[in-house]
């Protein structure tokens, strides 16, 4: 599986505002204070909704702590998706949440 640690993923994040991150934690956490430019994708409804997503986008999986992105990473890279676990979620995360 692909993970890249969070100290790694905020340079990324900074020099591309407009990568694709998947906020997989249920909708009220995401409220709460998501990374910036996260979009918010439950992991209870991304099987149903995987569709929605592009095989030619290259996806950042994030939750709280790194456990439920990893099982969504798993899943996406099993339906043919370009998919990477970002390690350590938004605890990890050293900038301010969006809200």
């Amino acid at each position: 599986m692909n993970e890249i640690s969070m100290q790694d993923f905020c340079p990324l994040l900074e020099n591309d505002p407009t990568l694709h991150i998947l906020d997989v934690r249920p909708k009220i956490n995401y409220h709460l204070g998501h990374v910036p430019g996260a979009v918010s994708l439950p992991l209870s409804s991304l099987e149903k909704r995987v569709r929605e997503l592009d095989k030619n986008k290259h996806y950042y999986v994030i939750c709280r702590s790194g456990n439920t992105s990893r099982q969504a990473t798993d899943f996406l890279t099993q339906q043919g998706y370009q998919a990477t676990n970002v390690q350590e979620g938004t605890l990890g995360y050293p900038g301010k949440l969006e809200r």
